[in-house]
């Protein structure tokens, strides 16, 4: 960590947020910021993913979220995205992506005990995912926490300290453009040569064990709880054959709609990624409402059916977020 943000995160910033100037600097009553998570964990798990956060830290998250914002859930986000009147003070919504289980019971204990709501973007391999079934992503972490000091040769490719020694990219670089057939292939050979079906109880379940289908039903009858699909195998859906990628949503869309006994309309892309065709024929199955990190299309800004949001991160403090959430209603918010 450099020297300015190392002065920012442990000074500047606290004592812009425990004097309360970061709202008057940035924060605009008049504007909603869409805010995501992936995950809460008990034990600090950074070591292993920067995928989530510790319940301590989450629960200063919403205490703080309660008293400085309205929260609402992403659909009424949606609902007001054509507001004429104004809103009373600095509105959020709160999500979380890929349906791991720690945001059932971590997360949502937490939701309840604070009456915050949220949305839940389910990965549809949680509904019917076999016994320690693994994220694409999570089988790189494992490889990265037990194998990657090896040597191994997977799909011809030889692979070392996470790089791919013939192109010199990042294993999750180079699969994240892979086609569907490839990458599946991929993962499957990594988690042979690299054991990781054997590794699984040297990482506590909380940072990468799934929810399954009561528990997802379960969650989507509590009050307040949203539930929208994040694909089927958190494929980056516009690097993949078009109709894999349909495919893909259709089959997410159709488990989740059946685990929930609810219509599923909304969708968050895995990764961001997505293309204006693919919000075209998404929103031909009824899924009408569109979440991605960035804008990728100049258009999509005034887009009602499109929203962007800001992530969590994982690795900073509670203050530094806090500052940069507050920040992003300018140029994330709408």
């Amino acid at each position: 960590m450099n020297l300015v943000k190392k002065i920012a995160r442990n000074f500047v910033f606290p004592t812009l947020i425990k004097g309360g100037f970061e709202r008057y600097l940035f924060s605009n009553p008049d504007r909603i910021l869409n805010i995501y998570y992936h995950g809460v964990v008990k034990q600090n798990s950074t070591y292993f993913s920067p995928r989530h956060i510790t319940t301590n830290q989450f629960e200063l998250h919403l205490k703080y979220f309660v008293k400085n914002f309205d929260i609402i859930t992403l659909s009424e986000a949606f609902n007001l995205k054509e507001r004429t009147s104004k809103l009373v003070r600095p509105t959020i919504t709160i999500s979380f992506d890929d349906g791991y289980l720690n945001n059932y019971t971590n997360a949502l204990p937490l939701l309840r005990k604070y009456n915050v709501k949220t949305t839940f973007f389910i990965s549809g391999k949680c509904i019917e995912n076999e016994e320690n079934s693994l994220f694409w992503t999570d089988v790189i972490a494992f490889y990265k926490q037990f194998c990657q000091k090896e040597t191994i040769k997977v799909q011809g490719f030889l692979l070392h300290n996470n790089i791919i020694i013939e192109n010199g990219k990042s294993l999750k670089d180079f699969l994240k453009v892979k086609d569907k057939d490839y990458r599946d292939n991929f993962i499957l050979e990594l988690i042979d040569k690299c054991k990781i079906n054997e590794k699984l109880k040297l990482i506590p379940n909380e940072v990468w064990q799934l929810m399954n289908s009561q528990q997802v039903s379960h969650l989507s009858q509590v009050k307040g709880i949203d539930i929208g699909t994040h694909g089927y195998n958190h494929y980056n859906l516009a690097n993949i054959d078009f109709k894999d990628a349909m495919d893909d949503i259709s089959l997410s869309k159709v488990v989740l709609e059946k685990a929930i006994e609810k219509p599923v309309e909304m969708i968050c892309y895995p990764d961001g990624n997505y293309n204006l065709d693919l919000v075209s024929e998404c929103t031909k199955i009824g899924l009408k409402k569109h979440i991605c990190c960035d804008y990728l299309n100049p258009n999509d800004i005034g887009n009602p059916a499109i929203l962007n949001r800001f992530g969590i991160a994982n690795t900073t403090n509670f203050y530094s977020n806090m500052f940069f959430i507050n920040k992003n209603f300018s140029n994330r918010g709408f």
